[in-house]
């Protein structure tokens, strides 16, 4: 995955250096698809669930300066709606960090694996499951969870709408993933199965 998203980023990078002219916007265009790049390859590479958290964040942080970059009307109200539903993923998804830390004690990948099994309350851990699906749903723009998307993708700088459409919902789809078939794997048949009928509905 990090391969991918390092050719995607040269090809974005290339490409924006022949269609955004000099000036304001290109000084701050290439930082910021670095900065954002960065926060893919990180989340990526992430062990540790709170350490994805924090990829996140600065995925948030940079994608969101791109959105706004250059400053339109339809870039401020799609930026709006954007921010706003990726701070209601972001609540969720550490509120789910903080209780699967205190089901669990550990924040490790390898060491949740084990630790979900030793769970007592496993109704409690499939609530939390939940909460990850909404988190990471929003983050990916999953149905029916998509609303914020068409207002905001097409917006920005042709270069930055090719990297948000390739490379930033599909780590939140990556991240379920990695929940669903190294953690939450406890209650197959209700939580995967509602993954199952979300991607089709997607």
């Amino acid at each position: 995955m990090v391969a991918v998203s390092a050719l995607i980023g040269l090809a974005t990078v290339i490409y924006a250096f022949g269609d955004v002219q000099p000036g304001r916007i290109s000084h701050a265009l290439h930082p910021l698809l670095h900065a954002l790049l960065a926060g893919v390859c990180g989340a990526f590479l992430a062990g540790d669930i709170f350490n994805l958290y924090v990829w996140f964040e600065i995925m948030l942080i940079a994608s969101l300066a791109l959105l706004i970059l250059g400053g339109t009307p339809a870039q401020l109200d799609g930026a709006v709606r954007y921010a706003a539903l990726s701070l209601i993923a972001t609540t969720l998804l550490l509120s789910g960090i903080g209780l699967l830390y205190g089901l669990t004690g550990t924040l490790n990948m390898a060491e949740l694996h084990l630790r979900v099994q030793e769970v007592e309350d496993q109704g409690l851990l499939t609530v939390v499951a939940m909460v990850f699906i909404i988190a990471f749903g929003l983050k990916s723009a999953v149905f029916p969870l998509f609303f914020w998307l068409p207002a905001s993708y097409h917006t920005p700088q042709t270069a930055v709408s090719a990297v948000f459409s390739g490379l930033l919902t599909k780590v939140g789809v990556y991240a379920m993933m990695r929940f669903f078939t190294l953690i939450f794997r406890h209650d197959v048949g209700y939580t995967h199965e509602l993954l199952l009928w979300v991607a089709g509905l997607t």
